[in-house]
């Protein structure tokens, strides 16, 4: 069976070949087509083919990591572009979902005319796709998996139980509460380019201490439970160079002032 694996269209889309269980070829768009994201990994899927000395016409099945539909209806009720008491601002965010959603759907359905029938192009929830990559590679007969992501098809977290061949999610989180989101907010407060750019806070932290753990701690268990739950008045407060929220003298939030070395 041959299988043409291909990320979600996000910005560091990739492509894989798989021949009867083996990886024939597999790499990133952005390694051949430096700057084009959100969309269809034309250059990688090329490469992939040509390695395998294959065609669209020789794949059994085109699974993508990716499920739009799933993907914008998690993000368009969630409390992050959802609020009913700003419609103003709700409107502004459905608009951009819906344009999201308009040109990874196109991107299917251009997928789908490849192929000898559209059937054989599948969508698979992108967190699934994490844990399967982790368990079924894994030594282990049985295991709880966890995935942690920026956001993927609208979500931001997956515990799972992998026993054999098979995966049964347990519990996911939305992406408004993504603890990857909380590294892209800090990447940008510290002036580098969100979603693009982490890798250079990783290296960074080599070199760092925790001194500021109790402060993300209460930035990612509002609730007080297991799961991260986001006090989104620290993003707010992050993007105006401050560090904690306060509330001010009408009982409304606030932030107060972080300082400056």
């Amino acid at each position: 069976m041959l299988i043409l694996g291909i990320s979600g269209f996000t910005a560091d889309t990739a492509a894989a070949l798989m021949r009867d269980g083996k990886v024939v070829a597999a790499i990133e768009n952005q390694k051949l087509q430096p700057g084009l994201a959100y969309r269809i990994p034309e250059a990688a899927i090329q490469f992939c083919l040509d390695e395998g000395k294959a065609s669209w016409a020789d794949l059994d099945v085109v699974a993508v990591a990716s499920n739009p539909s799933n993907g914008w209806r998690r993000r368009a009720f969630s409390r992050a572009y959802f609020s009913a008491g700003s419609p103003f601002n709700t409107a502004y965010h459905q608009g951009k979902l819906a344009v999201r959603f308009a040109r990874e759907w196109t991107s299917i359905r251009s997928l789908r005319r490849r192929t000898k029938d559209p059937r054989q192009v599948v969508l698979i929830d992108h967190h699934a796709c994490h844990a399967a990559s982790a368990f079924l590679l894994s030594p282990f007969e049985k295991a709880l998996i966890l995935t942690l992501d920026g956001e993927g098809d609208g979500g931001g977290a997956l515990i799972a139980t992998g026993e054999g061949h098979r995966i049964r999610i347990q519990k996911t989180t939305s992406f408004s509460d993504s603890i990857g989101r909380i590294y892209s907010s800090v990447t940008e407060a510290l002036g580098f380019v969100p979603s693009r750019e982490e890798h250079k806070m990783q290296w960074l932290s080599l070199e760092g201490e925790p001194v500021f753990k109790e402060f993300f701690i209460r930035l990612i268990r509002r609730s007080g439970g297991i799961w991260p739950r986001i006090d989104r008045r620290y993003l707010i407060a992050a993007r105006t160079h401050c560090l904690s929220p306060r509330e001010d003298s009408g009982g409304r939030s606030g932030s107060t002032p972080m300082g400056r070395n």
